[in-house]
């Protein structure tokens, strides 16, 4: 019987743990805010326990996003969603109303929704601010060159300018040569972290990796196939150029028109 009636006991304390439980879930509210323009002025927020913030807004061309965040009380913590609502980093801020706590969060992103979200706890009451920067950069980019199946195509003697996002782990290039062919391959990374270029033949098979892109040139003698190019790591813009021996509209510059 005592056994009975401790059983009884300990599913009577699990249940009212598991209600107290969904009872604190309960109690987290989930505050709204109208979008956030880019480029503008501090936008004031108040946090008060068990909240929530959610600030959307809209990067409408690819490149570095600065979100800056400012805390009047401890233990803020701030998070960037995509438009999933999947988080990228978190991070916790400790100021006081005297002295408050700034980050920054930057990132290069592609077009699209994103939010900045601001999360309370069950002692969380003070003021915060954010705002939200922009510097696009130039990308002539493809939209599915992010897998090797969409490999954007390069021409040879043409520069093309990319950008690896937050969200992506390559861009994919992919050139075909007729015939066996000198390569003068120029890579510049326009970022101080370390970005890396894969290059493969047709079957995906590596044939040359490169991890210091700050400035590279170098040149290889390749037999006729498809081949690609990955630029993976860090996130941050590049630059990229393949030229083939004996391409003469490669080699001769276009002619510039005087003007009358």
């Amino acid at each position: 019987m005592f056994r009975q009636y401790g059983s009884k006991m300990l599913i009577l304390v699990l249940a009212l743990a598991l209600c107290a439980g969904v009872a604190y879930a309960d109690e987290t509210v989930k505050v709204d805010h109208d979008p956030l323009a880019v480029n503008a002025e501090w936008i004031d927020g108040e946090m008060r326990p068990n909240e929530y913030h959610y600030f959307p807004f809209t990067v409408d061309q690819v490149g570095k996003v600065t979100v800056r965040v400012q805390a009047f009380y401890p233990n803020a913590g701030f998070d960037l969603l995509d438009a999933d609502l999947i988080s990228q980093e978190a991070r916790y801020l400790n100021g006081t109303q005297g002295a408050p706590d700034t980050t920054d969060f930057e990132y290069y992103l592609e077009p699209g929704l994103y939010y900045l979200r601001c999360m309370g706890t069950p002692s969380s009451t003070g003021d915060f601010r954010v705002k939200v920067l922009s510097e696009p950069c130039a990308c002539d980019e493809t939209g599915e060159n992010d897998d090797y199946h969409g490999a954007q195509a390069l021409s040879s003697g043409v520069t093309v300018s990319g950008v690896l996002t937050e969200w992506d782990e390559y861009d994919y290039y992919s050139f075909t040569l007729p015939e066996e062919t000198q390569v003068r391959l120029v890579v510049n990374s326009e970022v101080d972290a370390q970005q890396a270029l894969i290059l493969y033949d047709g079957d995906m098979v590596s044939i040359e990796e490169l991890y210091d892109l700050h400035g590279y040139a170098g040149e290889f003698l390749l037999p006729a196939g498809t081949y690609y190019a990955a630029i993976s790591m860090n996130p941050g813009p590049y630059t990229l150029k393949v030229t083939f021996e004996g391409d003469s509209q490669a080699a001769v510059p276009a002619p510039v028109t005087a003007a009358e």
